[in-house]
C-alpha cells in the first residue's frame, strides 16, 4: 500500500514519526516524555500567571502615597500588560509557525523577567509603562505557545487539558496577589519582584535542561489539480485573515474577549459595589467575596467534559455568555432572587464563576475542532495567538467600560 493510500491525520500525536503520514500509537517512552511536557508547561502557565498578578494588592498603594499617582493612571499601568499581550497576539502566531515553541516561550520568559524586575526597580510612569508592557509580550508568547503545545501533544484530549489549563490559571490568578502581598509586608516594594522572578528563572532553566524537541509539523497532502493524485506540499505559513474567515473562530475569539472583560469590568466597581449593598464589609470579606466565582468555576470546569458532551461546545459557550449576563442582572440587582443582600450578592458572583468557565473552557477545543485539516498546525498555532490576544482585548476593556459606566 503506498503513502497516499493511507489515513491522513494533520493532527497526529506529536512525538510519533514525522517520516510517515500515517499515524501511530505512542511508545511508552514517547508517553512519558509527552507527560513531562505537560507538567513543564503548565508549571511555566502557572508561574508566569502569579509573576503578573502578585502586584495587584500593593501596587496601587504604593503607587499613590511614594509617587503621587492617581486611580486613573494606575488603572492605565494596568491595562498596559493586556493591550501589549493583544497587540503582540497576531505576531506571535507567526513567530510560533516560523521559529518554533520551543523558541517562542523562551522568550516570552525572558520578557516576563526582564518586564517584572524593570517593574520592581522602577521610580516613573515611564519606566512602569514601558516594563508592565514588556510583560505583556511576554505574556503573549507564554500563553500562546503553552496553548499550542497543548493542542499538538494530546489532540484527542484537547478538552481535559484545556480544564486542566485553566484550573492551574486559577490558582496562579488567586495565589499571586497572596504572595506578593506576604512578601511586599516581609521585605518592602522590590521583594516580591525578586523572589518571584529567581522561581521564574529556576522554571526556565528546568525547560532549557529537560526540553523535549517537538518534531516539524507533517506536511499536508495536497492535490495536484491534474488527475486527483495527491503530493506533499511544502510548509505553509497561516496567517490571521485565513482563520478569521472561518466564522466561527471569528465569533468565539469575540466570545473569549467578552468572558475576559466581564471581571475586568468588575474589578475596578465590586468593592464600592459591596459597601453600599451590604454595609461595612471587612478587608478579609472582601477578599473572600472576590475569590467566590473561582471556586463555582473550578467545580464548572472539572465538569466542562460532561457538560459540553451532553450540551455540545457551541452552546456551552452561548449558555456561558447567558449566564455571565444574568450574573450581573443578579448582582444589580436587576433580577431579584433572595431578600437578603449577602445571599443575592453570592449568588451573583457563583453564576460569574459558571458563566466564566463554559464561555471560557471550550473556545480553544471548539475553534480546533472546525479548522479544516488541510491547515496543518500552523492554523492551531495561529488559532492559540488569537484566542489569547481575544482574552488580552477582554482584559484590557472591561476596567475602562467598569469605571466609565459606573462612574
Amino acid at each position: 500500500m503506498n503513502d497516499s493510500s493511507q489515513t491522513y491525520d494533520a493532527r497526529q500525536p506529536l512525538l510519533a514519526s514525522t517520516t510517515s503520514t500515517a499515524p501511530r500509537r505512542l511508545t511508552p517512552g514517547q508517553r512519558a516524555k509527552r507527560r513531562w511536557m505537560l507538567v513543564l508547561c503548565q508549571t511555566a502557565y502557572f508561574v508566569t500567571i502569579t509573576l503578573l498578578y502578585q502586584m495587584a494588592p500593593f501596587f496601587p498603594v504604593y503607587a499613590k502615597e511614594e509617587l503621587d499617582l492617581t486611580d486613573a493612571t494606575i488603572g492605565v499601568v494596568f491595562a498596559f500588560l493586556p493591550c501589549a499581550s493583544c497587540i503582540m497576539a497576531p505576531v506571535t502566531g507567526y513567530l510560533l509557525q516560523l521559529l518554533g515553541y520551543f523558541t517562542v516561550l523562551l522568550a516570552g520568559g525572558v520578557f516576563v523577567a526582564i518586564g517584572t524586575l524593570g517593574f520592581g526597580f522602577s521610580k516613573a510612569l515611564g519606566g512602569f509603562l514601558a516594563f508592565r508592557a514588556a510583560q505583556g509580550v511576554g505574556a503573549a508568547c507564554t500563553y500562546s505557545a503553552t496553548s499550542a503545545i497543548m493542542a499538538r501533544l494530546f489532540p484527542s484530549d484537547i478538552e481535559k487539558i484545556f480544564a486542566v489549563q485553566e484550573l492551574i490559571g486559577n490558582v496562579g490568578f488567586a495565589l499571586g496577589p497572596t504572595i506578593g502581598a506576604g512578601l511586599f509586608q516581609i521585605g518592602g516594594f522590590h521583594t516580591s519582584f525578586i523572589v518571584l522572578t529567581i522561581v521564574h528563572f529556576g522554571v526556565m532553566i528546568l525547560m532549557m535542561a529537560t526540553w523535549v524537541p517537538i518534531p516539524p509539523a507533517p506536511r499536508v497532502p495536497v492535490s495536484d489539480g491534474d488527475g486527483g493524485s495527491e503530493q506533499m506540499s511544502g510548509r505553509k505559513v497561516v496567517g490571521v485573515r485565513e482563520v478569521l474567515r472561518m466564522r466561527h473562530i471569528l465569533l468565539t475569539v469575540l466570545c473569549s474577549a467578552f468572558v475576559s472583560s466581564a471581571f475586568g469590568f468588575m474589578d475596578p466597581v465590586l468593592s464600592e459595589h459591596f459597601l453600599n449593598v451590604l454595609g461595612d464589609v471587612s478587608p478579609a470579606m472582601m477578599g473572600l467575596m472576590f475569590a467566590f466565582p473561582s471556586v463555582t468555576m473550578a467545580v464548572a470546569t472539572l465538569l466542562i467534559p460532561k457538560t459540553t458532551a451532553l450540551l455540545t461546545k457551541h452552546v456551552t459557550l452561548a449558555l456561558g455568555l447567558l449566564v455571565m449576563g444574568a450574573s450581573f442582572l443578579t448582582l444589580g440587582p436587576t433580577i431579584k432572587v433572595s431578600s437578603n443582600p449577602w445571599v443575592q450578592q453570592l449568588v451573583a458572583l457563583g453564576l460569574a464563576g459558571i458563566g466564566s468557565s463554559w464561555g471560557w473552557v471550550p473556545c480553544m477545543p471548539y475553534m480546533i475542532e472546525g479548522i479544516p485539516p488541510e491547515m496543518g498546525h500552523g492554523a492551531i498555532d495561529m488559532v492559540s495567538a488569537l484566542f489569547n490576544g481575544g482574552a488580552s482585548l477582554g482584559e484590557a476593556l472591561g476596567p475602562i467600560l467598569g469605571g466609565s459606566l459606573t462612574g
